[in-house]
């Protein structure tokens, strides 16, 4: 399955409004880099997702959930990331954040150390409905 049909079998996902490709545009011009495709079918589809009490980041209002602004927050203080790297959840806990690359790949910070986690978003979210 891929994350959007995961999502949408999720009894308990909260999702907002997609976003337009310009929208997604901007963020990657603000941001310097390109979001992976899946990614940016996420942004299409739902623009950010409250899933399973984790708060996945996308085109939001709502800074601690929109890309953009937990991007550039995180680069300030976390130097060990990749200036390719987006934030696609701050998990609140223990200096934890996920990220992904371009190409799709997902990686977790913590204590300022970076480790690959899973090979996709879908299988990140994955990870979170099961």
């Amino acid at each position: 399955m891929n994350a959007i049909e995961l999502i949408n079998e999720s009894s308990d996902a909260f999702v907002g409004k997609g976003a337009s490709d310009a929208e997604i545009w901007r963020a990657e011009e603000k941001l310097q880099l390109t979001f992976a495709d899946d990614y940016k079918n996420y942004l299409r589809t739902f623009g950010a997702v409250m899933l399973n009490g984790h708060e996945l980041s996308g085109i939001s209002k709502a800074k601690q959930m929109d890309v953009v602004e937990l991007t550039a927050s995180k680069r300030k203080y976390i130097n060990c990331i990749s200036p390719e790297l987006y934030v696609l959840e701050d998990c609140g806990i223990d200096d934890i954040v996920i990220w992904q690359d371009s190409k799709g790949i997902v990686y977790e910070t913590q204590n300022g150390k970076q480790k690959k986690k899973k090979n996709s978003l879908a299988e990140y979210i994955e990870e979170i409905v099961l």
